[in-house]
């Protein structure tokens, strides 16, 4: 046997156990500290004192696009200069959502926590009360968030989510944040996606789409790895509207079709083009049959995309009957 072979022959490398020792102390750190399971969730996650929650025989969950409910690049005074989301603006957002009474509401282009306290209390004012709320971590000026009636089981912030794209290493600009919860026989994973503009792509970045479908292959994965084969709905402004390319990177889902009063499903309208387009929408997986969803008018001052919601049976009826 050779020297060196002698020297080391039942020997557990030194190298190989700092490293793994390393590798278990970061395990251990993200057991502890990770955004799921982390004793800090009060930093991003608020609770107020509202009733409990009474069940009903379905959850009402909503997705929209509310257009820079925080400080943004806008036209004031006949200038372009950083200014919050007007006074007229939040106003129309919050009767919206008033109208819509629904249980959870997934929010994207939404501001910090200061931004959604804001909302909180404007539609608490209109007598709709939203006990919990999150905003992803993630320092941006447009965020991810969620308001809901319902005491969340569990929380989840993956709004840093990391994947491999033309041959680097990249960030997905807002990830996914989600939540599970449990009303009477209904236990589902709710999840918040707005995924990357066609905004500043070039023609060689064909509008940003590849990039799209890698950073939804590695939010469905992220999602997948918490929820498994549970019920879960992914909704948000994909960016795009559910063609087959882009249900390819979401394997096991299908999408809710949803209309409006007029049979039209469209969400989004490109002024500039004069071009109606269906980028907000819901896809579902492990249920077995999925009410349609409903696209909802709103004004133009509140947003330039429109609302979604869907009503989810809770099988509480159901229980009551057999009771």
């Amino acid at each position: 046997m050779p020297r060196r072979a002698r020297r080391h022959a039942g020997v557990f490398p030194k190298k190989r156990f700092y490293a793994l020792l390393i590798s278990l102390i970061a395990y251990v750190f993200y057991l502890l500290f990770s955004p799921e399971n982390s004793g800090e969730l009060e930093k991003y996650f608020t609770a107020r004192q509202y009733p409990a929650y009474t069940p009903s025989d379905s959850v009402r969950v909503c997705t929209w696009n509310v257009r820079n409910y925080n400080v943004s690049n806008r036209r004031v005074n006949k200038l372009w200069q950083s200014y919050p989301k007007p006074e007229n603006e939040r106003r129309e957002v919050c009767q919206v959502l008033k109208n819509i009474d629904a249980d959870i509401v997934l929010i994207e282009e939404m501001g910090d926590e200061t931004f959604l306290e804001d909302l909180r209390s404007r539609l608490e004012k209109l007598g709709l009360k939203y006990a919990f709320g999150i905003v992803a971590k993630r320092d941006a000026p447009s965020r991810l968030a969620i308001l809901s009636k319902i005491p969340p089981d569990r929380v989840f912030d993956f709004s840093y989510t990391k994947f491999a794209f033309d041959g680097g290493n990249v960030v997905s600009p807002r990830g996914t944040i989600g939540v599970k919860v449990s009303v009477a026989d209904l236990q589902m994973y709710v999840f918040a996606v707005h995924l990357k503009s066609k905004v500043g792509a070039r023609k060689r970045d064909e509008q940003f789409a590849p990039f799209r479908h890698a950073e939804l292959r590695a939010i469905s994965a992220r999602i997948k790895s918490v929820a498994g084969s549970e019920k879960t709905l992914i909704a948000g402004d994909f960016n795009a509207e559910p063609t087959k390319s882009i249900m390819r990177n979401l394997k096991g889902y299908q999408v809710v079709p949803q209309s409006d009063s007029f049979g039209l499903n469209y969400t989004h309208y490109w002024a500039k083009k004069n071009i109606f387009y269906q980028y907000d929408f819901f896809v579902a997986a492990n249920f077995k049959t999925l009410p349609r969803a409903v696209v909802l008018a709103c004004p133009p001052e509140a947003s330039d995309h429109r609302p979604v919601y869907v009503d989810i049976p809770t099988g509480l009826k159901r229980a009551q009957k057999a009771n």
